[in-house]
């Protein structure tokens, strides 16, 4: 078994499906915090969005948590903008002094990054590697595949710009070991989930991760045929 990996998004007043409220992350993180099995659990959240800095990163220096912050670096706000939705540098920097680990999301976040002609994905990836490194001072070794979209294909790829955590949207405790990376599936955690759903995910609930593989699996192959379709 792998540790449990999250995949939050970011926190807002009025969350849409994918984001939480303030009250609603911090109950949850009280639970990790509570939980038998947290040493087990890996928190990670895509997209960097400004609430990451405002209501996710107070909460975790109080509870003492340690987050994987994933950014897709086109959409980095500037430093005096008032209108952006996404972190600037300086508070992608605090994070990472702060002891997080900040990862690439790619760039410019594909709709589906794995149907991009290959010299495509090598930008994506290079890119935003190349940006996040100078922001932070530090190699960046971690990323996180745009709505879960991983293939074969980008693999050498990612080896060889030297990511060596891979994580995807596939909701499972296991890990995979490719090429001296590591592969990783990820639980979503959206707006309408239950304190109770929630520990069941803590809790290795089995039963649990198998429903949510066949409706993440679903989701994925729908979308990706729409996505097909659309660009025909």
């Amino acid at each position: 078994m792998s540790k449990i990996n999250l995949m939050f998004h970011d926190v807002k007043l009025n969350p849409s499906k994918w984001n939480t409220r303030p009250s609603q992350f911090e109950n949850l993180m009280n639970q990790i915090v509570m939980h038998a099995n947290r040493d087990d659990i890996q928190i990670t959240v895509d997209d960097a969005g400004k609430g990451n800095y405002q209501y996710m990163l107070p909460v975790f220096e109080k509870l003492g948590l340690k987050a994987i912050i994933l950014v897709p670096t086109q959409f980095i706000a500037s430093e005096n903008s008032t209108t952006s939705t996404y972190m600037n540098v300086r508070q992608i920097r605090e994070f990472s002094d702060l002891g997080h680990t900040i990862g690439s999301h790619s760039h410019s976040h594909p709709k589906n990054i794995s149907l991009l002609p290959m010299g495509e994905i090598k930008k994506e990836w290079e890119k935003s590697k190349k940006i996040l490194e100078e922001i932070i001072g530090k190699e960046v070794t971690h990323c996180s595949i745009p709505g879960g979209f991983y293939s074969i294909q980008q693999r050498q790829i990612l080896k060889d710009l030297v990511y060596k955590k891979v994580f995807n949207s596939v909701p499972t405790y296991e890990k995979y070991n490719v090429d001296g990376m590591e592969i990783l599936g990820r639980f979503s955690i959206e707006q309408k989930i239950t304190v109770r759903q929630f520990n069941q995910i803590l809790s290795y609930d089995i039963l649990n991760q198998k429903r949510l593989f066949f409706r993440q699996k679903t989701s994925q192959i729908y979308h990706t045929l729409k996505h097909r379709i659309k660009n025909s």
